[in-house]
C-alpha cells in the first residue's frame, strides 16, 4: 500500500531577494503541497522577516509584497484562520513578523489560550515515563 504522510504542523521561512522566492512563494504550487500534506486541523508557521515599520507602505505595494501574496494564496487554498504577529525578543535586532495559518477554524481556539491554559495543555500531552 502507498505510504501517506500528513503533518499537523509545518514550518517555512520565505526570504526576500533569493533566487527561488518566485517559485516557492509567488507560485501557489509549493504552498498547495504544504496545505495538502497537513492534517485537517493542521497548522503552518512561517517566518516572514523583519516587521514593517509605521512608515512602510502596505504589503501589497511595498517591499513586503511577498507577505501579501502568501496570505492571499493561503486564504484561497482553504486555510480558515490566518494570523500575523510581530515579536521583538528573537535576537534579530529588529522586530520580526510571523504568520500562523490554520486549516480548521476551530483550531484557532488554541491561539487565544492564556499562559496557564497552554502550560496545562503541554503537561497533559507529555508522555510520562518512569525511571528506576
Amino acid at each position: 500500500p502507498a505510504l501517506h504522510l500528513s503533518f499537523y504542523c509545518t514550518y517555512s521561512d520565505p526570504q526576500v531577494n533569493i533566487p527561488f522566492t518566485e517559485m516557492l512563494y509567488k507560485q501557489p504550487a509549493f504552498l498547495q503541497s504544504i496545505y495538502d500534506s497537513l492534517t485537517e486541523d493542521g497548522i503552518i508557521v512561517m517566518q516572514l522577516g523583519d516587521a514593517p515599520s509605521i512608515h512602510d507602505p502596505s504589503d501589497q505595494v511595498g517591499r513586503n509584497e511577498n507577505r501579501a501574496i502568501i496570505t492571499e494564496h493561503l486564504l484561497r487554498m482553504g486555510f480558515e484562520s490566518v494570523h500575523v504577529y510581530e515579536e521583538k525578543h528573537s535576537d534579530f535586532g529588529d522586530p520580526w513578523s510571523y504568520l500562523v495559518a490554520m486549516k480548521d477554524f476551530t483550531t484557532r481556539t488554541n491561539w487565544y489560550l492564556n499562559v496557564a491554559e497552554i502550560e496545562v495543555a503541554i503537561k497533559d500531552r507529555i508522555k510520562h515515563t518512569y525511571s528506576g
